[in-house]
C-alpha cells in the first residue's frame, strides 16, 4: 500500500510472504504524482516504510470483475454440487447453469474440493483474520485460473443458518455496486453445518490495518483520502438503502427493499486496486453478516426497534437506547468511521463526534468542525442525518471546491 509523500523503492518483500511485491504507481516514471498520497507528516514526524496493510496484503487479483451468466438472478450463482447434503441449498430450486469465473474459464463444479478449501475448484493460500460471524477467512486461488479470492466460512446452528441465508440474500443483491464486496459463488454443506462464500479479494487491505500502520509510524491520513473514503462508503450505502447505482445522476428506485448493513467499522471497509480510478484504490464495503432488510423488519422477522446485530461500541445513540435502527444506523457509522480514521483511534468516542472538532486537528472545517458533514452524519437526532446519496453529492461538491483530487470519484 502506497501511503506516503516520498518515493520508496520497489519491488519490496512482503513480511511473511514468499515473493516480491508488484510495482506500484507512486515513485514510478510516468505518473504525475510520484508521492505517497494517503498521508502527511504528523507532529511526531516519522515516515512509512512502504508495507502493505497486514490484512489481505498480497498481489492484486489481476483479471478484474466479470459477471456470471444470469447475474442478478441469485439462483444463477448457486450451482448444485455433489450428492447428499453437501451442496444442497436452502434458497430453493437451483438452475443447472454453471457460472464461469472471470475470462470465461469454468471449472464444471465436479472436482473434489482442493486442499485447504471447502469449495471445489479452489485451493487455500493462507488464513486471514476472521471477523463478525465467520469462523474462518482464507485467501484462496482458483485452481484453473490462479485468480485470488477470499473464502469466508460460516458454521451455523438454527439461528445462525437464518443469518447465513440473510447474508447470502444480501450478497445476491449487491453485485451491481462496485463499492460493495461481490460474491462469486457459494457452497452449502449441511453435513458440516456450514456455508462457504467465495468473495472478491481486496488486495489493498482494510481501513483498520491502515489505521494501525499510521499509529505505528505516527502519521496521519491526508484530507483528500478521507474524502475519498467517505465518498466510496456513501456510494455503497446509496445502493444498499435506495438501489442507486450513480448517486450523482440517479433517483432512488421506487419500492426498493432497503438493506441495512448495521456493522460498518474500519475492519469492514476494504480497498482494491482492481477498478481503481485516479490516485486511490476503490473503496469496498464488506462483511454483510449483520445485514437486515426493510422487508424482514416489516414482516416481523427482525425486531422493529432493537438493533439485533452489530458491534455495540459502534451503535449510534438510538441503538444504545434500543429505540430504532436502520439506514440512520449506517449513516451514523459512516461519519464515525471518518472520525476514527482522522483521529487514528480504535473505536468512536461520542464526545468527539458531538464536539465542534469531530475529526481532530489538521482537517478542514467542512470535514471536522461544527456543522461539518461528519457531524451531520453523527447527529444525536437521527432525523437530522443526511441520506447516503446526499452525503455523496455534498462530499463531491465540497472536495471539488477545495481543489482535491476528484479523479477517483468520477
Amino acid at each position: 500500500m502506497d501511503y506516503g509523500r516520498h518515493p520508496i523503492g520497489f519491488p519490496q518483500q512482503f513480511p511473511g510472504w514468499g515473493s516480491q511485491a508488484g510495482y506500484f504507481p507512486a515513485g514510478q516514471p510516468g505518473y504525475a504524482n510520484a508521492q505517497r498520497p494517503y498521508e502527511h507528516y504528523s507532529a511526531f514526524g516519522g515516515r512509512l516504510a512502504g508495507l502493505l496493510p497486514r490484512r489481505y496484503s498480497a498481489p492484486a487479483m489481476g483479471h478484474g470483475r466479470q459477471a456470471f451468466p444470469g447475474q442478478g438472478m441469485l439462483n444463477a450463482q448457486i450451482p448444485l454440487v455433489g450428492r447428499g447434503a453437501a451442496g444442497r441449498d436452502p434458497m430453493g430450486p437451483v438452475k443447472k447453469q454453471v457460472g464461469r469465473v472471470d475470462e470465461g474459464h469454468g471449472h464444471g463444479f465436479q472436482e473434489k474440493g482442493s486442499k485447504g478449501s471447502s469449495v471445489p475448484g479452489y485451493k487455500k493460500i493462507k488464513s486471514l483474520t476472521p471477523g463478525g460471524m465467520s469462523e474462518a477467512v482464507s485467501l484462496v486461488s482458483h485452481v484453473k485460473t490462479g485468480i485470488k479470492r477470499v473464502e469466508k466460512i460460516v458454521r451455523y446452528d438454527k439461528d445462525k443458518k437464518r443469518r447465513a441465508i440473510a447474508e447470502l440474500q444480501t450478497l445476491g443483491r449487491v453485485t451491481r455496486s462496485a463499492n460493495l464486496n461481490r460474491m462469486f459463488e457459494h457452497w452449502w454443506d449441511d453435513t458440516r453445518s456450514s456455508v462457504s462464500f467465495i468473495l472478491e479479494y481486496c488486495d489493498q487491505g482494510s481501513l483498520s490495518s491502515m489505521i494501525d500502520d499510521m499509529l505505528e509510524r505516527r502519521r496521519s491520513f491526508s484530507e483528500d483520502f478521507a474524502w475519498h473514503t467517505m465518498i466510496g462508503v456513501a456510494k455503497g450505502l446509496a445502493f444498499m438503502h435506495s438501489g442507486i447505482g450513480d448517486p450523482a445522476h440517479e433517483p432512488p428506485v421506487p419500492g426498493w427493499n432497503a438493506i441495512f448493513h448495521l456493522d460498518l467499522k474500519p475492519c469492514n471497509i476494504f480497498f482494491s486496486s482492481s477498478g481503481q480510478r485516479g490516485r486511490y484504490p476503490r473503496v469496498v464495503i464488506g462483511d454483510f453478516g449483520c445485514s437486515v432488510s426493510a422487508n424482514d423488519i416489516g414482516l416481523g422477522k427482525e425486531h422493529p426497534h432493537r438493533q439485533p446485530y452489530g458491534t455495540p461500541v459502534w451503535y449510534p445513540p438510538e441503538g444504545h437506547a434500543k429505540t430504532r435502527y436502520g439506514a440512520e444506523t449506517d449513516i451514523w457509522q459512516c461519519g464515525a468511521i471518518i472520525s476514527v480514521m482522522c483521529r487514528r483511534t480504535k473505536e468512536p468516542r461520542h464526545r468527539h463526534l458531538e464536539s465542534s472538532n469531530a475529526c481532530g486537528h489538521g482537517f478542514g472545517t467542512s470535514l471536522s468542525k461544527t456543522g461539518s458533514l461528519v457531524q451531520r452524519c453523527c447527529h444525536r437526532d437521527y432525523r437530522r442525518r443526511p441520506a447516503a446519496n446526499v452525503i455523496f453529492k455534498d462530499s463531491v461538491s465540497i472536495a471539488g471546491r477545495k481543489g482535491l483530487d476528484a479523479s477517483s470519484w468520477r
